[in-house]
């Protein structure tokens, strides 16, 4: 049972095999034999602790652990062991989890079910790759082909946030990025997020939106209007023309046949950000649009709302990021009450915000605004783009529509 593991563990004598192994996913977890766990944990502490320089010698390892004799003559790639030793830990993991949720779903099949996806997101989480560094010459042809890119979404870097002049300023939300925008309570969070996911299916993209406070048919008529730019207000009191319902129609029927926007609300439970991103996924969605932090769920134990925060901000920037299918999210914040317009210490757990996120936008409307149909739109903090701030028309009464007016207006 553990000659796979020895022979992995004898191939560890240089800093890069380390890397190779450490990078490709392998963890101390993956290795049955307590002794040869405790080896590979003590070759990854020295390796890490000397900036990844240096690794124990055989002499060092046999002083360490008595009865340890590192094996000699070992021939096989250290990828092709790694990749022996990961795929036994997951046939083990996956056989226990089948036989845990055959014995469970006779007294519960939906908990059982829920359990299963749980500990299958864990044990994938376990064996993914890690990768911790990039040499540049070895990206050099995927940058060159994303300069040279001239595809329908060649003009738009990112995805869209719907407004013409933040996007311009910004190039959009790039894949792997997290963006938030943050507000008063009942300022127009949602129908941000809500534009956003419209003008990214008019780009060509594949919005999802998780709405964990507004209802299904809230969501889907704010996007009927924005799409269909037949006013809001209208829809909600029924006081459609003909002509308005014909333009509604017309715009629902397009819609579809542009694929629609998924649009889900987990039950609570499955708020965390493992549950949402795997289920971005599997809807083959490139744009994640999450409405709104307060709501998510960590999934680990937490002593405090702001530890709460920290983890599933910190969680989310590391999801999202992941190398191989960096997706771009929008999300929704809560601004605390007191400040006259949104700044980054004004955010609900600011501190946490700040750290992660690469873009931070801020919306403002007063009485005078509103009057003017109008909101002030704010690039409060950002890892691309100097601060600004942009005038838009945000009219939701005879029409809808949320258009940047001018910008610069700080």
């Amino acid at each position: 049972m553990s000659d796979l593991e020895k022979k992995l563990l004898g191939r560890l004598l240089e800093p890069a095999d380390i890397a190779e192994v450490w990078d490709c996913g392998v963890r101390a977890e993956h290795f049955e034999n307590p002794l040869l766990q405790a080896v590979f944990n003590f070759t990854v502490d020295y390796w890490q602790s000397s900036q990844m320089r240096s690794v124990p010698t055989r002499w060092v390892l046999e002083q360490e652990f008595s009865g340890y004799h590192p094996p000699t003559g070992v021939t096989e790639e250290v990828f092709e062991l790694a990749s022996l030793l990961r795929r036994r830990y997951v046939t083990n993991q996956l056989q226990e989890m089948l036989r845990k949720a055959a014995v469970d779903s006779h007294v519960d099949p939906l908990s059982a079910l829920k359990e299963l996806h749980a500990a299958a997101y864990a044990a994938t989480e376990t064996v993914t790759p890690r990768l911790t560094r990039v040499n540049m010459a070895d990206t050099a042809e995927q940058r060159k082909e994303g300069y040279l890119h001239t595809g329908p979404h060649a003009a738009q870097i990112g995805v869209p946030y719907g407004i013409d002049l933040l996007d311009s300023y910004t190039g959009g939300i790039y894949p792997g990025e997290l963006s938030v925008v943050g507000a008063f309570a009942k300022t127009g969070k949602t129908w941000f997020l809500c534009n956003a996911a419209v003008a990214a299916l008019r780009a060509g993209f594949r919005p999802v939106i998780f709405t964990l406070e507004v209802s299904f048919a809230d969501i889907q008529q704010r996007i009927d209007a924005l799409y269909s730019g037949v006013g809001y207000n209208h829809i909600t009191r029924n006081t459609l023309t003909e002509e308005q319902r014909r333009q509604l129609c017309e715009a629902v029927d397009d819609l579809a046949s542009r694929g629609g926007i998924a649009i889900e609300r987990p039950d609570p439970g499955d708020r965390t950000v493992s549950h949402i991103v795997t289920r971005t996924r599997q809807l083959a969605g490139d744009y994640l649009i999450i409405d709104q932090l307060s709501r998510l769920e960590s999934g680990i134990a937490t002593r405090s709302t702001k530890e709460l925060r920290a983890a599933v901000m910190s969680q989310l920037s590391t999801e999202i990021s992941r190398s191989d299918s960096k997706i771009p999210c929008l999300m929704a914040v809560q601004q605390r009450r007191g400040d006259e317009e949104p700044t980054l210490e004004s955010f609900a757990d600011a501190a946490e915000i700040e750290r992660e996120v690469d873009m931070a936008l801020g919306i403002y409307r007063n009485a005078e605004l509103r009057h003017a149909q109008q909101m002030r739109c704010s690039i409060l903090g950002s890892r691309r783009s100097d601060a600004t701030a942009f005038l838009l028309d945000w009219q939701l009464t005879g029409v809808t529509r949320i258009v940047g007016r001018s910008e610069s207006v700080l």
